[in-house]
């Protein structure tokens, strides 16, 4: 096995059925440190950073593996929630955050770590007298 190959995470771009987080420490050093993602000088480098997402929650058929033993443990949600917070990605870039958030909610939906923490950031940044439009997925 080449290990050069499986030290962040096993993406095989043809066929996305078989992402699967393997090496669980450089994933949280690297692949979560969302502000060196944002400091990429191209947003095709954050876009497939941010989609590589998409591939272990929905594609993969890995998922369920993928969103019980591994990403529930890294605070997935409450890092998206801290870049959107944060305005370190463009503002071009928040329609794919939302969507993982999205995405990772209809995979992950518990109290403790998807619910509150998602409460929690509306209760901190909506503001009253500001209309809000939401649409559901």
């Amino acid at each position: 096995m080449n290990t050069d190959r499986h030290i962040l995470c096993v993406v095989d771009r043809l066929f996305s059925r078989n992402v699967t987080i393997t090496n669980p420490l450089a994933y949280t050093l690297l692949a979560l440190d969302f502000d060196i993602w944002a400091r990429a000088p191209s947003k095709e480098v954050q876009k497939a950073h941010l989609s590589h997402f998409s591939a272990l929650l929905e594609t993969s058929k890995f998922r369920r593996f993928n969103v019980k033993q591994r990403l529930s443990k890294y605070n997935l949600i409450r890092k998206l929630l801290f870049v959107l917070q944060t305005d370190i990605y463009s503002n071009d870039m928040i329609p794919q955050l939302v969507q993982i958030i999205s995405i990772y909610m209809k995979h992950h939906f518990v109290a403790d770590i998807t619910i509150k923490p998602i409460v929690a950031y509306l209760a901190a940044n909506l503001h009253e007298g500001v209309i809000y439009t939401i649409r559901l997925l």
